[in-house]
């Protein structure tokens, strides 16, 4: 319990005096406006979100019932979008992450959307170069390099790993494994 109750993570105050939901609004802000952001959250952590996207409209705030995970979230949103922009690029943002440099953080995202508009039938997900061989932390075992005109590096996935045991993340950092950051930028539909 870092707050002293049974609070997510992601509505803790653990960098400063913002809650890491917060922090990700804030990077989102140099890249996207609010208009342009969907929050997806759980109506029983309500008390710990209801002040912090006060000033979002009800309409970008899709709340679900219950919690049923990560992937019902995302498919869920991604249904109500495809309502409406079917060819809509889109982003999944983690709030429960927090990254130092956010000037970095927002100058990938631009560079995979730009990707993602040349590359649609693809998803960019967004690895980290690691510090130390996290066990905690989904890891991505980069593929063969693709071309793309931008200069960032972009790599097929081999495999993922989700909280590998410590040799194998030393075997991952050592051989050019990434951490899974789960920002992944897309098309929602085809057309």
């Amino acid at each position: 319990m870092i707050e002293g109750d049974p609070r997510p993570k992601q509505f803790s105050k653990i960098f400063g005096n913002r809650t890491l939901l917060g922090h990700t609004r804030e990077r989102l802000r140099s890249v996207f406006n609010d208009d342009r952001l969907l929050f997806v959250v759980t109506k029983d952590h309500d008390q710990f979100y209801r002040s912090e996207l006060a000033d979002i409209d009800r309409s970008k705030v899709l709340e679900q019932p219950a919690n049923r995970g990560t992937a019902v979230a995302i498919i869920t949103s991604l249904l109500q979008l495809l309502q409406h922009q079917p060819d809509a690029i889109v982003g999944i943002f983690p709030a429960d992450h927090y990254y130092a440099d956010e000037a970095a953080f927002a100058s990938t995202v631009k560079s995979a959307i730009r990707i993602s508009k040349a590359q649609l039938d693809s998803i960019i997900l967004i690895g980290a170069k690691p510090q130390w061989p996290e066990i905690e932390y989904g890891w991505i075992e980069p593929g063969s390099a693709i071309a793309t005109s931008c200069r960032a590096k972009v790599f097929g996935v081999s495999r993922f790993c989700e909280k590998p045991p410590l040799l194998e993340a030393r075997d991952l950092m050592r051989n050019g494994g990434l951490w899974n950051t789960f920002v992944a930028i897309g098309r929602a539909g085809h057309s």
